[in-house]
């Protein structure tokens, strides 16, 4: 329900990250951050660009993604 109300004041064109899943042997050697900076704001760029909507589920996803 919070995201809906959320998205909804947004007010130019955004994307939206539900899933990003790195398997727990690989888990805290930068491979999402890398996977974030590298792939998906590169995309979001090359595509015009917009607001990178971040959908987490806990207290501990929340604190990774508050850097972008």
């Amino acid at each position: 329900m919070r995201l809906k109300k959320s998205s909804k004041s947004l007010k130019e064109p955004a994307w939206y990250l539900e899933v990003l899943g790195v398997s727990p042997f690989y888990q805290g050697k930068s491979l999402g951050s890398k996977m974030i900076n590298d792939c998906l704001i590169s995309f979001i760029s090359k595509c015009g660009g917009g607001i990178l909507a971040l959908i987490m589920n806990n207290d501990l996803n929340r604190s990774f993604y508050k850097s972008y």
